[in-house]
């Protein structure tokens, strides 16, 4: 990729299949370059690149980013425009805030960028907000998305594979008490959303961002997790009309729940919602479908699942809100899916 000073220089931390695919359509635009920060994937990635096989982007053996780190620390050489974090979220783990804690130091002499979180999960941007907010003076500013995308990384972790499937929803962060966004803050938002569409991506400006992610949430918290106990995809729920019949009551109650949740947070969300997404969940997916949800993948793979964010956020906004919700910390399966 050219160095032309025209371009952007965008951080993205976290060389997963999300990683690859918003590495690529970052420089793709022909606006940015990027400094990937991977971490479990450093060698094979430094040395051959990433084989992309993408109904979206097509084919590309051994595609780079304009540079590739082992960790932030080596990164933190020159100003960012953007921070990208596109890792798991896990504040058990590791909280965003140590992640990026050579960004946040005060021995970096640079400009704090804007930071884009793409990480599944609510509240993912709490930890970064505060500790921003304590170390420096100014309002940060955090654009947050909700990602849509059928990628995964291959076994080996030097190829991504991907479908056609590919939306990004976007928006800025607010706090509870934070003030209204600057103009700068939008037109950071919308540049970033520009380049993204640029580069190919299925990118918007969501109105409610926060309603997005909720609602894309759902399937995580219940479809996802329910998977993963089981160890079985989604199309697994409904092999035989006995499955169908067990599992469609706890499932449709569970987003029920949610739908509750949804109402006491002020988002448009009706029992129609919960209809929607149990019957799409039991009848609308292909029963030949290779799909996986990334929690269960992580199971497989034994890596940290990204519970906290995904299930324990909902678990204490209804407790913050009075919304009786037991199913998300108790659903478990009763059936085996393969026997029933």
């Amino acid at each position: 990729m050219s160095s032309s000073p025209q371009l952007l220089d965008v951080l993205l931390v976290g060389y997963g299949a999300v990683g690859v695919m918003y590495t690529y359509f970052l420089e793709n635009s022909g606006r940015a370059r990027v400094t990937a920060v991977a971490r479990g994937n450093y060698a094979l990635v430094k040395e051959r690149g990433i084989n992309i096989e993408s109904g979206r982007l097509g084919n590309h053996p051994g595609w780079k980013p304009f540079r590739t780190f082992n960790s932030v620390a080596e990164a933190v050489d020159r100003r960012y425009h953007y921070v990208v974090v596109t890792t798991k979220a896990l504040p058990d783990v590791l909280p965003t805030s140590m992640l990026l804690a050579p960004l946040l130091s005060l021995e970096y002499m640079f400009p704090q960028p804007t930071y884009v979180l793409a990480q599944n999960g609510l509240g993912v941007e709490e930890d970064l907000y505060a500790a921003s907010k304590a170390r420096f003076a100014q309002e940060p500013v955090i654009i947050t998305g909700a990602v849509f995308l059928d990628a995964s990384l291959t076994d080996s972790r030097d190829g991504l594979v991907q479908g056609t499937m590919e939306k990004l929803l976007a928006g800025l962060y607010r706090g509870d008490e934070s003030p209204a966004p600057t103009p700068e803050m939008t037109a950071s938002l919308q540049a970033y959303v520009d380049i993204m569409k640029a580069g190919g991506s299925n990118a918007s400006v969501a109105e409610n961002i926060q309603c997005e992610k909720f609602m894309k949430n759902r399937w995580n918290a219940v479809v996802a997790s329910l998977c993963t106990l089981a160890r079985s995809p989604p199309p697994a729920m409904s092999v035989t009309p006995r499955l169908e019949e067990i599992v469609e009551g706890p499932l449709h109650a569970t987003l029920q729940e949610l739908t509750a949740l949804g109402q006491a947070l002020g988002y448009p969300i009706t029992g129609e919602d919960a209809q929607f997404l149990t019957n799409r969940t039991l009848r609308g997916f292909s029963k030949t479908s290779p799909h996986l949800p990334s929690m269960l993948v992580d199971v497989q793979r034994g890596s940290p699942l990204e519970v906290e964010v995904i299930i324990g956020t909902l678990v204490r906004w209804g407790k913050k809100h009075d919304v009786a919700m037991p199913r998300p910390v108790q659903l478990k399966p009763t059936h085996d899916f393969a026997k029933v």
